[in-house]
């Protein structure tokens, strides 16, 4: 769909159809990502380099602490909030589901 095409969707349409374009270009990203581990050549366009580093990262291993001790867990635990944007299918017979399942026709 183009872009001119969802200009003129109502906004959840519209939504929907901007999240497939963004999973659509993150399976692209994947994808090249993959190509350009696997095959040091591919890592030089004409603008650009690709530099490809192996990065370590300590995380704390949350299971293990509660296992271990959770009476601290609990008294630790922060609590956030956040909205959310959730865009549900409709299908023929008019009936909300999940946009993530494939529709039945």
């Amino acid at each position: 769909m183009s872009e001119s095409d969802t200009l003129n969707l109502p906004p959840a349409d519209r939504l929907a159809a901007v999240r497939a374009q963004i999973k659509a270009l993150q399976d692209d990203e994947a994808g090249l990502k993959s190509l350009m581990i696997a095959d040091p050549s591919a890592r030089t366009g004409n603008n650009y380099v690709a530099v490809v580093r192996t990065v370590t990262a300590k995380r704390l291993n949350q299971q293990a602490l509660k296992d271990l001790y959770p009476e601290v867990y609990a008294d630790n635990l922060l609590t956030s909030s956040h909205t959310q944007v959730d865009i549900m299918a409709i299908t023929d017979d008019g009936e909300i589901v999940s946009a993530r399942k494939p529709r039945s026709k």
